[in-house]
């Protein structure tokens, strides 16, 4: 998977991929149509995010939610974003795409490093695949270890 590389690229000991929602499925119409799809420990374990968190749940999620997981998690990071400067998703990202610091409103190009911007559209099964990786900083000692989240995370 691409986030390996960028995480092994980046030097980070490990990471822990996370989700803006519990509810999976390739297809965002179905995802937001659920009854409760952020899920009931979604953002508890969201909120638990720290180390680099590297933001990459495209353009296509509801401002509503997005705003609501910006409240939980602290300074991100991104690796691109869309032509309207949301975070872009991992695989819609160039392989060298540089990480920089991230907030709303702000394109990756402006910030302290240029990222490559990436299209709006994901592709076929990333459309509901909203991503928050957590980057393990390799100069912490503590052990890395695997671990999912309800939301059906991989680690």
């Amino acid at each position: 998977m691409r986030h390996f590389i960028f995480a092994k690229r980046e030097g980070f000991g490990g990471k822990v991929i996370l989700n803006l929602y519990a509810f999976r499925t390739k297809y965002t119409k179905v995802m937001l149509a659920a009854g409760d799809p952020v899920g009931l420990d979604n953002d508890r374990i969201v909120a638990r995010a720290t180390g680099t968190v590297v933001a990459g749940w495209g353009a296509n999620d509801a401002p509503a939610r997005v705003a609501g997981a910006l409240a939980l998690l602290p300074r991100l990071h991104v690796l691109g974003t869309t032509k309207d400067g949301h975070p872009g998703h991992p695989l819609c990202v160039r392989a060298d795409a540089p990480l920089a610091e991230w907030a709303p409103g702000l394109s990756s190009d402006q910030g302290e490093d240029s990222a490559a911007s990436v299209a709006d559209a994901l592709p076929s099964g990333a459309a509901s695949d909203p991503q928050i990786a957590v980057q393990n900083d390799p100069s912490d000692r503590q052990k890395t270890r695997d671990s999912a989240a309800p939301s059906g995370s991989i680690a």
